[in-house]
């Protein structure tokens, strides 16, 4: 009986992946218009080299919510050197909710490294006006990444 052996990947990047992580539950809220920081969730990624040339960077917001009275609602992003990359968000369906009910938002994005360090934030603001708060568990991470090999 022939048994089936597992073949050597097409190239090897010589270095392992590496894994960078924040988090946070501290609670916390903003009114901003524009996206500002949210505390505790930065990561420092490497320079690139000839294996790393990019990372995956998931933000995961498991439980915000936002209080107004014009459809409130919250925009997040991941942000690095100054450039936003995988804006999302949400807004309520009523324009003054009774009840704000708690929203999850993931963000997944593949952030290009450079000659420097890349600081990556994860990012927030109101929308129409709200107030959005995080009151539990957040995070983001980052998997550094090789491009594509022959």
């Amino acid at each position: 009986m022939a048994h089936a052996s597992a073949l050597p990947p097409p190239y090897s990047s010589g270095t392992p992946a590496a894994v960078y992580y924040a988090s946070g539950v501290t609670s916390q809220k903003t009114n901003s218009a524009t996206m500002v920081n949210i505390e505790g969730l930065v990561l420092t990624l490497p320079p690139a080299d000839v294996y790393q040339v990019a990372a995956l960077v998931m933000l995961c917001i498991p439980m915000s919510y936002a209080q107004g009275n014009n459809y409130p609602g919250a925009n997040f992003c991941v942000s690095a050197n100054g450039v936003e990359y995988g804006i999302g968000g949400y807004t309520y369906d009523e324009a003054s909710p009774a009840s704000t009910g708690r929203k999850l938002i993931t963000i997944v994005v593949q952030i290009p490294l450079g000659p420097q360090p890349t600081i990556v934030y994860g990012q927030w603001s109101g929308v129409r006006g709200s107030t959005v708060i995080i009151d539990s568990f957040n995070s983001m991470t980052a998997i550094s990444c090789g491009g594509q090999q022959p």
